[in-house]
């Protein structure tokens, strides 16, 4: 209101100032004019006044001065005065003396003295000295009938004027209208910024800037109140959808979607809402008077049900959702900074559930936030350092029982000899972009320690999809196997058959890179997921591993768990791949595995994995063994 305002007012003043200049231009040439024509005049009345001296001077006695005035027609009378100002002459006795002042001023001018230029229809009067030879000076009061010059003057003037004033108002209107016209294109510019910094400028809301002010204004209002009215609640929105649609259609419908969107959000929140665009497919509002979280919840809701509401946009039908993170004043925060901060946060955790909807704010997703940093920070010291671990669970064959590998499995250290579960620290790693290159380190380090087991005994390394992703992964195989000197025979590479679903040709070249090293290739947790034989046939998989979810199964009856195994064992058979088994906790699962003829076993009932210092005496118990065992149930080592 104060901008309009202060623009408003400029606008007026520019206009005031226009129409003062031309009024200026039109009273400065009448002026100009006048004085003009009343300088005309004086001149006029001092030639006269010169005349008549020197037809007076050329006579012999001041009685010639009556004439003087008579040779001059404008002269309609005079008056003669002695240098001390009293008159003389004819009608000298009736006749007011000059005053001293006035008589000593003639005598001293060098030109003729005007008494008055003859306004309001009188004679004009002029004193003018008179000295001839051999006489003493005197002063000629002169009244001269300047009318029909005036008449003549002013006239001539006036239609001079009228003439000059179009030529005046060019020289000033030209250069004035220029200007006002471009203060009215810089008012127009001006709002314009103001406006494209006020709003977002493909939607029309309000923009991040002007948001982030408003709301610092609603806290600073609300600040000092009490009760439910002091306060409301800040919502962090994701359209969910949206690259779905610049997919399938174009960025331009995706960009009407959004124009859709942020109507419908303006509409559902309210004339008291604030409402923001804060950039791509982000928004923001701020409602008052939602003071607790089911009003919050009850509002959000509206939201993305607004959101939600189908739609056609150029022609196409287009549906979007919504994610919000909610956060409240001023429990979740008391500045502008700190509630959209929760609300950040409140939305990251919104992000990561399967299903749209809204997260109000707590303080243990800052606190889960804050142990994120610290794992970020701890995972790169630990790269950085060198200072992962390895620690290796044991595979034995499921007929004889004796030793056939290990799997490397990657620890990092949390201080105090503990260690930081996989589960939490590697999808951090994934997302830090960090994977490969640990992915690398574990590849290096388990040949390098593999390499002084006694041989066949094998190590079997998990390569993520990220490492392929980065590219060169068979370089990198080749390199490990060359420096640490390890047999290409005794590396076994897991894969899960996640990463086959793409059918991507540099994955199946890398894995076809793998066979021609020589290592053998494991498709990894078979059997879950998307599982499809149709992997076992595009490419000669040397081993599957059976996920250990079948053994979980197989201890609560579930059916048919037997009848898939035995399918699973004779596929393998018929297509030369050997079967592991994973998650083998109690005899009963090693004894059934063993009556189908599971080629390997690995869980917990024979061996836990355990740190490098662990592994030689697991390799030297195995060692000593002369004999299988021929109990029902596989032989526990190091359990």
């Amino acid at each position: 209101m104060r901008e309009k305002f202060g623009r408003s007012l400029r606008s007026f003043m520019a206009g005031a100032a226009l129409a003062s200049l031309l009024a200026g231009g039109a009273l400065g040439t009448g002026w100009i004019a006048a004085w003009a024509s009343e300088r005309i005049l004086a001149e006029a009345l001092e030639v006269a006044a010169l005349d008549f001296a020197r037809y007076a001077e050329s006579r012999p006695a001041v009685e010639t001065a009556g004439e003087a005035a008579g040779a001059l027609p404008s002269v309609v009378g005079h008056r003669v005065y002695d240098f001390r100002g009293q008159p003389t002459g004819p009608g000298a006795v009736d006749a007011a003396a000059l005053p001293p002042a006035v008589a000593q001023r003639v005598l001293r001018a060098q030109a003729p003295v005007i008494g008055s230029t003859g306004l309001a229809g009188e004679p004009a009067t002029v004193y003018v000295a008179l000295a001839g030879e051999g006489r003493p000076p005197q002063i000629a009061e002169l009244r001269v009938d300047q009318s029909a010059l005036r008449t003549r003057t002013e006239a001539t003037l006036q239609l001079a004027a009228a003439g000059l004033l179009p030529l005046v108002g060019l020289c000033f209107g030209i250069p004035l209208l220029a200007f006002l016209r471009r203060h009215r294109e810089g008012l127009a510019a001006s709002e314009r910024v103001a406006y494209y910094a006020a709003h977002e400028p493909m939607t029309g809301l309000m923009s991040r800037a002007r948001f982030l002010a408003a709301l610092d204004e609603m806290v600073a209002a609300r600040n000092g109140t009490e009760g439910a009215l002091s306060g409301f609640a800040v919502l962090h929105i994701d359209l969910d959808g949206l690259k779905e649609v610049n997919e399938a259609y174009s960025h331009k419908v995706g960009d009407e979607a959004i124009v859709a969107a942020a109507r419908a959000l303006r509409a559902a929140a309210g004339p008291d809402a604030l409402v923001a665009r804060l950039g791509g497919d982000e928004f923001a509002v701020a409602c008052p008077g939602l003071a607790s979280p089911a009003a919050v919840e009850s509002f959000a809701a509206s939201l993305v049900a607004a959101v939600a509401a189908p739609r056609t946009v150029e022609g196409h039908a287009v549906a979007l959702t919504a994610r919000i993170g909610a956060a409240l004043f001023p429990q979740d925060g008391d500045g502008v900074l700190r509630l959209m901060k929760a609300a950040d946060l409140a939305l990251d955790r919104a992000r990561k559930r399967p299903e749209p909807g809204t997260v109000l704010f707590e303080r243990a997703i800052e606190s889960e936030l804050q142990r994120r940093r610290e794992l970020e920070n701890q995972i790169r010291e630990t790269l950085a350092s060198d200072a992962f671990d390895l620690h290796f669970q044991p595979l034995f064959a499921g007929g004889s029982g004796r030793l056939t590998g290990f799997e490397a499995l990657l620890r990092m250290p949390a201080g105090a000899g503990g260690y930081v579960s996989p589960a939490v620290f590697v999808p951090i790693a994934e997302e830090m972009g960090l994977i490969a290159q640990i992915g690398d380190w574990v590849l290096r380090r388990a040949c390098d320690v593999a390499r002084h087991w006694p041989e066949p005994l094998t190590i079997a390394v998990n390569l993520s999809p990220a490492q392929f992703k980065a590219g060169g992964l068979s370089r990198t195989v080749r390199q490990a196997l060359e420096q640490s000197g390890l047999a290409p025979r005794r590396l076994e590479l897991e894969i899960t058959e996640g990463l086959l679903l793409a059918d991507d040709a540099d994955i199946m070249q890398e894995l076809a890179d793998f066979k021609a090293l020589g290592v053998s290739i494991v498709m990894d947790d078979f059997g879950t997921g998307y599982s499809s034989l149709s992997y076992l046939w595009k490419f000669p998989f040397d081993k599957i591993k059976i996920d250990r979810s079948f053994m979980r199964a197989f201890e609560t009856d579930e059916r048919h768990v037997a009848t898939i195994l035995q399918a699973i064992l004779s596929l393998s058979r018929a297509l030369r791949m050997r079967v592991t088994a994973e998650g083998v906790e109690t005899p009963a699962q090693a004894a059934f595995l063993r009556e189908l003829g599971c080629d390997e076993v690995q869980g917990f009932l024979f061996g836990r994995p355990m740190p490098l210092i662990d592994v030689a005496a697991t390799i030297l118990k195995d060692a000593q063994r002369e004999e299988p065992e021929t109990a029902p149930g596989l032989r526990v080592v190091g359990g």
